[in-house]
């Protein structure tokens, strides 16, 4: 059955209505015509079959790990700041749902990472409303954090992938705008450690993998033993609006600010995988012929998700600061996704 499977995914010829999965398969040539009935029937069932591969959690997990890491990225810490402070760190986030087997197990990306990640740099800035504006009172209790950094992906600059021979190419292009309030600041500074966020965050990620087969590999056909060639392409899409609230509490040992809290974000937007496979194959008579009859499959899959949904998560993190620099790091967790961010301050 599973060879069956596999024969479906690989080889099936079909045509089925456009929805937001769009698998096509086309076998051609002489060696495919030795493709059983019963394969060929089969190649129905693999609507079902890859949206058992690339589901629903998978996907909108992956999309959480990517505002996770945004969010992240804006660096907001727990402590009021009272002028100005820039800020550049380095975040990555990750879900902890993996994908069902898949047919890059059989070539080159057999060796991508087996869960979704995102990381990249941040630049940040962020200001008292009350220093901006020159104003007293109930000014001086507001922070505006902004944050925006693009980055473009390749195989040196992306030090969670370990893939060989492979080409690296995409960008991260995320922004927001986040406003801290606290409530109980008085005229010394005090805080009482209590405050409340409120974020717009856009992320935009996409990274494209291509490879090739640098040796045949070995499959199997209607329980024959076959090989196969080719070059293998796989693109990953993020692009989602969310709005977060948060609440956060502080408290200072010596220059040392430790806080914790509670976050909500409702994410808009869409994510999506594409996947392409085209290879020769071999002769069912020898799976080291590929001369005698060539022949060829294309196997191109889609999986787009729209997300439409809201979660919490828990969010820990440590500032130290001395005179007018710092540094911070901050962890956000929630059921099905993490995110680590570290980062250097400069306040003025």
């Amino acid at each position: 059955m599973v060879e069956k499977i596999r024969s479906v995914l690989f080889f099936a010829a079909f045509i089925l209505p456009i929805t937001s999965l769009l698998p096509v398969a086309v076998c051609a040539g002489y060696e495919c015509s030795f493709l059983s009935t019963e394969t060929i029937i089969a190649g129905n069932l693999a609507d079902p079959l890859l949206s058992e591969i690339y589901t629903k959690d998978f996907l909108s997990s992956m999309a959480e790990s990517a505002v996770l890491q945004n969010i992240n990225s804006s660096m907001l810490g727990g402590k009021i700041i009272e002028k100005n402070r820039m800020s550049l760190g380095y975040g990555g986030g990750r879900n902890q749902i993996k994908p069902r087997d898949f047919y890059f197990q059989f070539t080159e990306l057999h060796e991508l990472p087996t869960q979704g990640i995102a990381a990249s740099p941040s630049l940040s800035y962020a200001v008292n409303l009350g220093n901006a504006f020159e104003k007293a009172g109930e000014w001086r209790k507001w922070n505006l954090h902004s944050q925006f950094f693009p980055y473009y992906l390749s195989e040196k600059n992306i030090p969670f992938l370990k893939v060989r021979n492979t080409e690296v190419d995409g960008r991260v292009a995320n922004l927001s705008l986040n406003l801290r309030y606290f409530p109980f600041l008085d005229q010394s500074g005090n805080t009482k450690g209590v405050s409340f966020g409120f974020g717009l965050y856009h992320t935009n990620q996409e990274v494209s993998l291509h490879a090739y087969d640098r040796r045949p590999t070995q499959i199997r056909l209607d329980g024959d033993k076959r090989k196969w060639l080719g070059t293998n392409s796989l693109d990953y899409e993020s692009k989602i609006l969310s709005s977060t609230a948060d609440l956060r509490y502080s408290f200072e040992i010596a220059k040392m600010t430790l806080y914790t809290g509670l976050g909500m974000m409702y994410n808009h937007g869409m994510t999506s995988i594409k996947a392409e496979r085209v290879a020769i194959i071999s002769s069912y008579l020898s799976p080291d012929d590929f001369l005698t009859n060539p022949s060829g499959i294309a196997l191109n899959v889609t999986k787009e998700l729209k997300i439409r949904e809201a979660n919490f998560y828990g969010i820990f993190g440590a500032q130290y600061h001395w005179e007018t620099f710092g540094i911070g790091i901050e962890y956000l967790k929630n059921i099905k996704t993490e995110s680590l961010n570290v980062g250097v301050h400069y306040y003025f």
